[in-house]
């Protein structure tokens, strides 16, 4: 199949061929006779296949936007078979930096899933009793306003000071905390009551002492309550209506694109509450920015997972798949409108190699195992059927669909293990090698084999595995008459 050809390379062209030579080329590669023999990179060789089998040579000079071609035919270089081969290479060259970029934007959506993996899934949130009784402060020349915002993703609780205004609202808001002097500290103004509300919040988030904005993750209903009950509660800006405390409402996340064709997708809400903000706090709430209220949401998941998911980065539509899988546990298989899929069968493999520095990829090519260079690596592998990949790895060439939560997990049981060997894989001699070695075959591949992996030595481990389970024991013998004990 033909590549097509794209504006920018006639356009790079246009600079040393003249239009008739590129519309030729162009004809060619139109109809398929352009055969790359020698690809990108640059220089690249191919064989026109007209009939008379003309082979040709392009170099491109990034730099200087400058082609050097040869061709075989009469003309010789800067001929219309020059034109159609780079005009296919160019093509060529953008449709990989295009494939490049799509790559990259899946390996981070599929770490994000095999790091969400790791974290708590079944924690559910408990409703909280709300506090009621609360009574709207006096109108003080100066109050404390609470400015909850949203940057770069993360969620903060900001300590601000303003005045109201006679006509109403609020004047603009400045930063409470005083600047001057030895350390930060509040204005005397500050009530009692207010600053201990202050270092309530402050220790609740496990924020500095003087902190002037503190994290929500671990800020219950009660304080947000509270706040919201004074109505000194805002969003992003003083210049807003206070927030109000809405009531409790239970939601589910669902798939929703987040571009124009429905290329990329991110968890949230989904229909009337689509615009509702996600307020991961302790116990997860949500913002109708709209109507200045905030509330309880129960998405039936823990607020440090609730975060995670919501600020995940964008899924590309060819890895949807696997990350509903991943997820499945939290969000409906069917949530991007679609329907519930089976989830992948998947195999768990452990490989324990033995390698030393500057050998050739694999074990098989390493030398004796010596004291000081080798180290044993434990590597884990997911199989599903026929396609074997590495455990938590993305692979956009293969584009099979996985469990990347659950190979998270297993990534993370895997490299307890390698902590636990007595050495950490990585000896500084001999003795202390095999007792690693040792240390696997007796007591991490039984416990793997346990757990359903399967395990693997590579041909040139110190040690096998015992095809049955074994159970050592150890115990003291006397030697002779009293001549001493030894290990039997």
């Amino acid at each position: 199949m033909a590549e097509p050809i794209l504006p920018s390379a006639r356009r790079l062209l246009s600079g040393q061929f003249d239009a008739a030579t590129i519309e030729r080329g162009a004809v060619h590669v139109a109809a398929g006779r352009v055969v790359m023999v020698k690809p990108l990179p640059w220089p690249v060789v191919a064989r026109i296949s007209d009939g008379r089998g003309l082979v040709v040579t392009v170099n491109y000079d990034a730099g200087g936007r400058y082609f050097r071609g040869q061709c075989m035919c009469e003309t010789g270089e800067d001929c219309e078979h020059v034109a159609a081969v780079a005009l296919t290479a160019l093509s060529m060259e953008q449709a990989q930096r295009e494939a490049t970029q799509a790559h990259a934007t899946q390996a981070v959506a599929a770490a994000w899933l095999a790091e969400v993996g790791q974290l708590a899934l079944a924690n559910v949130a408990e409703p909280s009793t709300l506090i009621t009784g609360l009574t709207e402060p006096a109108l003080a020349p100066r109050m404390v306003a609470y400015v909850l915002s949203r940057r770069d993703g993360e969620f903060s609780l900001a300590f601000m000071q303003c005045q109201p205004l006679r006509k109403g609202g609020l004047g603009p808001a400045a930063p409470l905390l005083r600047q001057g002097g030895a350390s930060p500290d509040l204005p005397a103004w500050v009530s009692d009551e207010e600053a201990s509300r202050i270092a309530v919040l402050r220790a609740v988030a496990r924020a500095v002492p003087h902190a002037q904005a503190v994290r929500i993750d671990r800020i219950g209903p009660e304080q947000w309550q509270q706040l919201c009950a004074a109505r000194q509660l805002f969003w992003q800006t003083t210049q807003s209506p206070p927030l109000t405390y809405g009531g409790a409402q239970r939601e589910t996340l669902r798939w929703v694109p987040i571009d124009a064709g429905a290329t990329l997708h991110r968890l949230g809400l989904a229909g009337e509450r689509a615009a509702w903000l996600i307020v991961p706090t302790r116990d997860g709430h949500y913002l109708d920015i709209q109507a200045h209220v905030l509330g309880p949401l129960d998405l039936g998941v823990s607020g440090a997972v609730v975060q995670r998911l919501i600020a995940g980065p964008p899924v590309p539509t060819a890895m949807l798949a696997t990350a509903m899988h991943s997820v499945r546990a939290l969000v409906p298989a069917d949530a991007a409108g679609g329907a519930s899929l089976p989830a992948p069968a998947m195999r768990a493999r452990m490989v324990a190699e033995l390698n030393k520095p500057h050998a050739s990829p694999g074990v098989r090519n390493a030398k004796k195992y010596g004291g000081g260079n080798a180290t044993i690596d434990l590597r884990g592998e997911a199989i599903y059927g026929d396609d074997v990949v590495a455990l938590a790895q993305w692979d956009a060439a293969g584009q099979i669909t996985r469990d990347m939560a659950h190979e998270g997990r297993l990534l993370q049981q895997l490299t307890a293990w390698q902590m636990r060997l007595p050495h950490r894989g990585v000896p500084s001699s001999s003795l202390d090698l095999l007792a690693d070695a040792r240390f696997v075959v007796d007591v991490v591949v039984p416990a793997l084999r346990d757990a359903g992996w399967e395990c693997v030595l590579a041909e040139n481990f110190p040690f096998e595995a015992p095809l049955v389970e074994v159970q050592w024991h150890q115990a003291l013998r006397p030697i002779g008459e009293g001549h001493g004990l030894v290990c039997a």
